[in-house]
């Protein structure tokens, strides 16, 4: 902001003509800055400028864990982080499948059964300590979401139960498998044939939505610090926050 009015942001011009949208005065409700000026605003070199912290605020807020994969959240997920088709995810997802490293993945349900949630807080424990581990297991959150909606009754509560979310197999020891150890597994029993790179991060994807379902949830510590920068009788005010977990 300057002197109070906030500097004017992409969504406050016009797609079209380039100009502030209709109904915004220049100077009043925001700032259109030239170049000239903002080269001037960001010179912390300019003669008479002083630069003072005026605010800082912190607050902790969490980040509910993640539920685990249905098939559309599979198929959404898998687009925007490993940039797969919907058939190229569902084909990845049908070798894993039929060569036992997933669950089914064609569901609604993000139910597990009991041997994977005891396959599941192994894998956290394991992996990243007991202290990771939340105190209601997937099951039990989904069910306390489902409490809270009120006036709507799941009738299909028992169908939805015997299915299961996508999620690892359960191997032998009663465990998931970690994505590094599926290349190995996979070439020992394929008689030396290696797992497509896009089925493998297709796994890894899966995995990690799985044991963070049985996470505790994400903690953040965030700090929003305002600096007001004095030059004459032009005060501009910068905006600066971060999070650490």
């Amino acid at each position: 902001a300057i002197d109070g009015v906030r500097v004017a942001s992409g969504k406050d011009f016009d797609g079209e003509t380039g100009e502030l949208v209709s109904g915004l005065k220049d100077g009043t409700d925001v700032v259109h800055l030239g170049e000239e000026t903002a080269r001037k605003l960001f010179d912390a070199n300019s003669d008479g400028a002083t630069w003072m912290v005026t605010s800082v605020e912190s607050r902790s807020r969490s980040n509910t864990g993640p539920v685990p994969f249905i098939t559309s959240t599979l198929q959404q997920d898998s687009n925007q982080r490993l940039g797969l088709s919907v058939s190229d995810t569902m084909r990845a997802a049908q070798m894993l499948y039929e060569e036992g490293y997933i669950s089914y993945m064609r569901t609604d349900s993000t139910h597990f059964s009991n041997d994977a949630l005891d396959a599941g807080k192994a894998a956290v424990t394991e992996g990243f300590g007991a202290n990771y581990l939340a105190e209601e297991d997937p099951n039990a959150k989904a069910s306390r979401r489902k409490n809270k909606k009120k006036g709507k009754q799941d009738g299909n509560k028992n169908a939805q139960e015997a299915h299961e979310a996508i999620r690892p197999s359960i191997q032998e020891g009663g465990r998931f498998l970690v994505p590094r150890e599926v290349p190995a597994h996979y070439k020992a029993k394929s008689g030396g044939a290696m797992l497509p790179d896009r089925a493998l991060k297709l796994y890894e994807l899966i995995y990690s939505q799985t044991t963070a379902s049985f996470m505790k949830d994400q903690v953040l510590d965030q700090t929003s610090v305002v600096i007001d920068r004095t030059d004459g009788d032009v005060i501009s005010t910068f905006r600066a926050s971060g999070s650490v977990v």
